[in-house]
């Protein structure tokens, strides 16, 4: 069941706030160490690591962006020197990764709480900064 979908459920006693601490304490866990990679295989693509994180916090990433942010921390993956073969449908083959040794991701992929979701901007899309002149 979707985490959002447990909203939906009626929980007996505290169980909602209980659901709820757990659910926040993963999407922590996520954002500041490479937790998520526990849940791949020795060998994996970044989109996958990628959809991992999307399944916790509820929301689409940019790929572009996480492309960029994930590689460019220091050691956190490394190449493995292996591509994944194209499907039938074609493309471009995919470049395998594995686990770096740095046990966090710097600096965290933080996200703030806004109208019940879960939402990081400079994740989900680009954004230029504002420049404001006083007169």
């Amino acid at each position: 069941m979707p985490v959002n979908a447990i909203k939906k459920v009626d929980l007996a006693f505290d169980h909602a706030a209980i659901l709820s601490d757990g659910v926040a304490r993963a999407r922590s866990s996520v954002e500041r160490s490479a937790q998520a990679m526990a849940f791949l295989k020795e060998l994996f693509r970044l989109s996958e690591l990628r959809e991992i994180a999307e399944a916790v916090w509820g929301q689409t990433l940019d790929p572009a962006n996480f492309r960029q942010k994930v590689p460019g921390t220091e050691d956190f993956v490394r190449s493995a020197g292996k591509r994944v073969v194209p499907s039938e449908t074609g493309g471009r083959p995919a470049e395998l990764y594995r686990r770096g040794k740095a046990t966090a991701l710097r600096p965290p992929m933080t996200w703030s709480r806004q109208e019940g979701s879960w939402r990081r901007a400079d994740w989900t899309r680009k954004r230029r900064p504002v420049i404001t002149i006083e007169a």
